[in-house]
């Protein structure tokens, strides 16, 4: 996944849409599993 950019990745980290994960092999995020079970959501993504 990826995002555009570093104010827009700070954005939804802020609005937590999104969450950072990170261990010993880097970096990486996604969707606010709570988000991702939302019906709206999933007819975006579908």
């Amino acid at each position: 996944q990826s995002v555009k950019g570093e104010q827009e990745y700070q954005t939804l980290l802020r609005s937590m849409f999104v969450y950072e994960y990170q261990d010993e092999q880097g970096r990486w995020f996604g969707i606010n599993p709570a988000l991702a079970e939302t019906e709206k959501f999933r007819t975006l993504v579908l």
